[in-house]
């Protein structure tokens, strides 16, 4: 009995050390399968995927890729066309499984020698695949450009990335302000007559203030101009493109002199239609000196306003040494208070920054 009871017990043990050993290798599966299925997923997705030249047949399907982009007002929709006809713009698109599952829009500025890419998204089924940024690379390859020019804001979890930071160079920030106009507002929104020195100007006023040195030094000291997210170095290069696209779309006000060159703003409103709201409005402003500011933002609401009274976002962008405190009660005195834009997605904070980067392609 005793012999047995030995021989048992030292069987139980070998049993129970090598259930624990069996523990162990599976446990350690555990962790790595899902890696192995990740990368293997990876691998096998950029493997399979086709990139090309987007053509005017691909826009439904392009539309299609990703709805609710940028929080309700994704642009792509209204601008397509106008991609697709502008001479420096050249559209691409990623192919996998018969299914176009991603879109970039590469713009060519400083005369051909920075990429700048727009509206770019990939699917939710190749998400975290590397589609995105295979698709964005060849794209700047096939553009032929020297330098990649990238817009992004302070809630994109990419530029927060050790891969980005070393390959990006920051060049500079502005802040951006949120608001939302409710249809019934601006249809009984009393905008008053406007006396003041804000007036509307062309592409040719507006180039004059990029290449004179006092103004531009007080108006861009940064040397970059920003337009509805389109970044521009102040080059002559530069010009027919903001006559050509970027002209069709916006509309530019300006309080500057020539008697005083670095007093006044330039305020430029884009807008377009959008998914959840009727229209969205971007205003660039540009200057610090808020003396007019009343009559900028007051003009630019008439430009929303003869739009089509609807309901419209709007966002204000602005140099981060702006006074935005009385831009927000100017808002709150035009009935128009800033904190009801909120959709899922973002943070409640609604002052938020626009960073722009630079790289060299290689």
């Amino acid at each position: 009995m005793f012999v047995f009871t030995l021989s048992h017990q030292l069987s139980v043990e070998r049993m129970f050390t090598i259930v624990i050993c069996e523990l162990k290798v599976l446990k350690l599966v555990v962790r790595i399968l899902p890696i192995y299925l990740v990368i293997n997923v990876m691998t096998s997705t950029e493997d399979n995927v086709l990139y090309r030249e987007a053509t005017a047949d691909d826009k439904t399907a392009v539309i299609d890729i990703r709805r609710n982009v940028y929080d309700g007002i994704d642009y792509l929709e209204a601008y397509y066309d106008a991609f697709m006809a502008a001479e420096t713009i050249t559209c691409y698109v990623a192919i996998f499984q018969k299914q176009v599952v991603g879109f970039c829009a590469a713009m060519l500025l400083d005369g051909g020698k920075t990429f700048s890419p727009r509206a770019a998204r990939v699917s939710p089924m190749v998400e975290g695949t590397g589609v995105y940024f295979a698709l964005k690379n060849y794209a700047a390859r096939q553009s032929g450009a020297k330098r990649e020019a990238l817009t992004a804001s302070d809630i994109n979890p990419n530029i927060r990335k050790e891969s980005f930071k070393n390959a990006y160079k920051f060049v500079l920030t502005r802040k951006f302000i949120r608001y939302k106009i409710d249809a019934d507002v601006l249809k009984s929104l009393q905008i008053p007559k406007l006396t003041g020195p804000v007036r509307q100007i062309d592409r040719q006023a507006f180039t004059e203030y990029m290449t004179t040195p006092v103004t531009s030094g007080y108006l861009f000291p940064a040397g970059r101009v920003i337009i509805d997210w389109v970044p521009f170095r102040l080059l002559p290069e530069n010009f027919p493109v903001l006559e050509s696209f970027e002209g069709n779309k916006c509309r530019i006000f300006s309080s500057m002199t020539p008697i005083t060159p670095t007093n006044g703003l330039v305020t430029i409103n884009t807008m377009y239609k959008t998914s959840q709201l009727k229209y969205h409005c971007n205003i660039d402003i540009y200057g610090t000196k808020v003396d007019s500011l009343k009559d900028h933002m007051l003009q630019n609401l008439i430009q929303i306003k003869e739009a089509d009274c609807d309901t419209t976002s709007l966002i204000v962008y602005t140099p981060m040494d702006f006074d935005t405190e009385y831009l927000d009660k100017l808002f709150i005195e035009f009935g128009l208070p800033r904190n009801d834009w909120i959709f899922e997605s973002l943070p409640s904070e609604n002052v938020l920054e626009l960073y722009l980067y630079e790289k060299s392609i290689i």
